[in-house]
């Protein structure tokens, strides 16, 4: 489950990097989008156990959705993309 929860926080690190070179748009909340990924991946290396709530599942979907390659056509949707996950 770490393995998973990593890659998936390693690949919206990846795209939250291509997404802050290409726009200019709400590029403080990326920025500290980033932050917070890079938080909970040092956490999982040092072994922490992560979950992830209801309401933040709902909101990968936008992830998901990037990962697609679909574009994400409303600015406002960069706020949904909320990876903060709790510490066991």
């Amino acid at each position: 489950m770490a393995d998973r929860m990593f890659s998936i926080l390693e690949s919206i690190r990846t795209w939250l990097d291509t997404l802050a070179s290409q726009t200019e748009i709400r590029l403080n909340v990326i920025k500290e989008t980033i932050d917070v990924v890079d938080t909970r991946m040092d956490l999982l290396k040092q072994g922490t156990r992560l979950v992830m709530n209801e309401e933040k599942r709902a909101n990968y979907s936008v992830y998901e959705q990037a990962k697609r390659k679909q574009p994400i056509t409303d600015p406002m949707e960069y706020d949904v993309i909320n990876v903060s996950l709790y510490v066991m």
